[in-house]
């Protein structure tokens, strides 16, 4: 069996990324796919703000992901493909990394370009730390 995670941040490659797998699945059902969206909170310790209103814009950054991964279940729920779901927090290309690592995954897959506008615009900066920091294939998704 492989496995697969797929690397979701709602962007429109993400979601290509996200039909990617789920046809390897349709084809192969051997394969397990994790979707995994990474709620990015590298930066919150450059604002000065007390330890309440982080919890709640971080807590608010959660359930925007959580939105966000339900449409990528939603792709597979249409298909009737199971898939794992899973959200963290933190540097995104950081928890990606570690999270492949601690769940032995095989490959990666992951849109080109995110969400960000300027940073990243030939290939999205995640995806081109991520390629860096990983021992483990990486499949792009333009």
């Amino acid at each position: 069996m492989s496995k697969v995670l797929v690397a979701f941040d709602g962007s429109e490659s993400a979601v290509k990324a996200v039909n990617y797998a789920a046809e390897m699945v349709l084809k192969d059902p051997a394969i397990e796919v994790t979707i995994l969206t990474v709620v990015n909170t590298l930066n919150l310790d450059l604002f000065e703000a007390s330890l309440d209103v982080k919890d709640k814009f971080i807590n608010s950054l959660v359930e925007s992901g959580k939105s966000t991964l339900g449409k990528a279940k939603k792709i597979f729920d249409e298909k009737n493909i199971p898939v794992k779901t899973v959200i963290e927090k933190g540097d995104p290309s950081t928890v990606i990394n570690l999270y492949v690592n601690k769940n032995a995954i095989d490959i990666i897959i992951m849109g080109t370009r995110g969400l960000t506008s300027l940073k990243g615009m030939v290939l999205g900066s995640v995806s081109q730390k991520l390629i860096h920091m990983t021992d483990r294939p990486v499949m792009l998704i333009k």
